[in-house]
């Protein structure tokens, strides 16, 4: 009897260690997320930390992989064409990115198949540029609220006579006209340029552009279908050398690298300059931040109603739609825009939380304009960019040419139809 009993005891304990040992080898998985940041980039390793804490917690191992941003739209391309590749991948929010992707077969929608319930999306910010508007698909989502906005010189514009106490929350067209060329009669450069390369035409054509239209849905047949040579591009274009002729810009920066341009702001060659959240710090450590506003991007030209609304962009990362694994990936995902730990880390980087239940006083943000700045900046309207379809549809073209058209030497009518011919 004692022996039976010794027997079933052991018989008990074979059974609870195999039940213990079937749940600690609960099978693996291994996700692999492209992205564009470079291995030693901060954002990298963010990503990493929080890939070990689901790990810690699960039987999920993500490997992040560095692809760099040269030729990364095009390696989206022919692995949404071939249905193969990562589990996750990098992207950017707003209409030519991941709308486009997730229509190309790209991304999952992360409103389906249960990925995603409806709260934990009703918490996101920039929802809407990750959101297919025909659909209601959600392609992505940000992980990070990379807002654009400008920084200007406090002390310059002072010299010009210019009370920046009362600026409003953005420049009309007609307002920012005036201050530059207030500027301009001081002797001081309203605006940074930096043109060699076409990356600064890039911002002026997706942030000018949609300020035609009233709504963005009205956008979007310009960045997926309609060809671009038409009456709106001509008056964007016109607008712009406008400006240009107007003496507005640094002089010479058509043959200035990008690279160049934020020290135009930073050794005072210029009163005004873009900004995005990590290159506050920039600014602010040349200059003393007593002398460094921050503003909404100014409306750029049109008379729509999108003109007094802000474009913005986010870092955004998406599931494949051939991925084994989407419940994985998207744990993945919530770990990097749920957790505050991880929230904290890249607040520190410049990517402000896009969880609506993380206020922008929950975090370390230096300096009190930027504060300001940051938590008003929720509460602006906004439409997605499409730097990211510039950039890839008409790159070359824009490159070639748009300096050309700033000089005289084509007219805004030829440019249009140079970016026009690509399409052919």
């Amino acid at each position: 009897m004692k022996k039976l009993l010794i027997l079933g005891i052991l018989a008990l304990v074979a059974s609870f260690m195999i039940f213990a040992g079937g749940q600690e080898e609960k099978e693996s998985v291994t996700l692999e997320f492209w992205t564009v940041y470079e291995t030693d980039s901060e954002l990298l390793k963010i990503m990493r930390k929080a890939a070990d804490n689901l790990q810690e917690r699960s039987n999920i191992t993500v490997e992040i992989v560095s692809k760099g941003d040269s030729g990364f739209r095009e390696l989206l391309t022919a692995a949404a064409l071939s249905q193969s590749g990562p589990d996750l991948v990098f992207n950017w929010t707003g209409l030519s990115d991941i709308i486009t992707g997730g229509r190309q077969g790209l991304q999952l929608p992360l409103n389906k198949n249960n990925l995603f319930t409806k709260e934990e999306l009703s918490n996101l910010l920039l929802l809407d540029s990750c959101t297919d508007p025909e659909t209601g698909d959600v392609y992505g989502t940000a992980f990070g609220n990379n807002y654009i906005a400008v920084a200007y010189n406090k002390k310059m514009m002072k010299q010009a006579g210019i009370d920046t106490d009362k600026f409003p929350a953005k420049w009309t067209y007609e307002e920012f006209l005036d201050v530059c060329e207030k500027l301009k009669a001081a002797g001081i450069a309203p605006f940074g340029f930096a043109n060699k390369e076409g990356v600064f035409a890039h911002w002026w054509h997706s942030f000018s552009f949609p300020t035609y239209m009233d709504k963005i849905t009205e956008v979007i047949p310009y960045y997926n279908e309609k060809p671009i040579y038409n009456d709106v591009f001509e008056s964007f274009a016109s607008n712009w050398k406008a400006f240009y002729n107007a003496g507005y810009y640094v002089e010479g920066g058509n043959t200035i690298s990008i690279n160049d341009l934020w020290g135009q702001f930073t050794a005072e060659k210029c009163a005004i300059i873009p900004l995005f959240p990590a290159l506050y710090s920039i600014y602010v450590k040349a200059l003393g931040e007593e002398n460094v506003g921050i503003m909404e991007w100014p409306s750029m030209g049109g008379n729509g109603a999108l003109a007094m609304q802000n474009p913005i962009f986010g870092d955004a990362i998406g599931i494949t739609n051939w991925t084994k694994h989407p419940e994985e990936c998207a744990l993945f995902i919530k770990e990097l825009v749920f957790n505050k730990d991880i929230v904290r880390e890249f607040v520190a980087q410049g990517l402000f939380p896009v969880n609506k239940q993380f206020k922008v006083s929950d975090f370390d943000i230096p300096g009190a304009e930027l504060k300001d700045f940051a938590a008003n900046h929720d509460n602006m309207a906004t439409y997605p960019e499409g730097h990211a379809f510039w950039t890839r549809e008409y790159s070359s073209a824009i490159e070639k040419f748009c300096n050309s058209m700033l000089l005289g030497q084509i007219t805004p009518s030829q440019y249009a139809a140079e970016i026009e011919a690509v399409l052919k």
